[in-house]
């Protein structure tokens, strides 16, 4: 799922359904990636492009697993 805003940002949704209803969009904008929830777009979180794969790679590792 792509969309624009009046800012002009691409967002991008995860291609993993949002079984709950609840999405995380990101959006590249310059040196950040953008980070939203469609549940609360208004609220963003900016992170450089270093974090950002730091994120992934945490991620994907299972490091945030025991979070909820």
């Amino acid at each position: 799922m792509t969309d624009r805003l009046e800012t002009g940002l691409v967002w991008h949704r995860s291609k993993r359904q949002c079984e709950s209803g609840a999405c995380a969009d990101a959006a590249p904008m310059g040196d950040v990636v953008v980070l939203r929830s469609n549940l609360n777009p208004e609220v963003t979180v900016a992170l450089r492009h270093d974090e950002w794969n730091e994120l992934l790679i945490a991620m994907k590792n299972g490091d945030f697993d025991d979070v909820l």
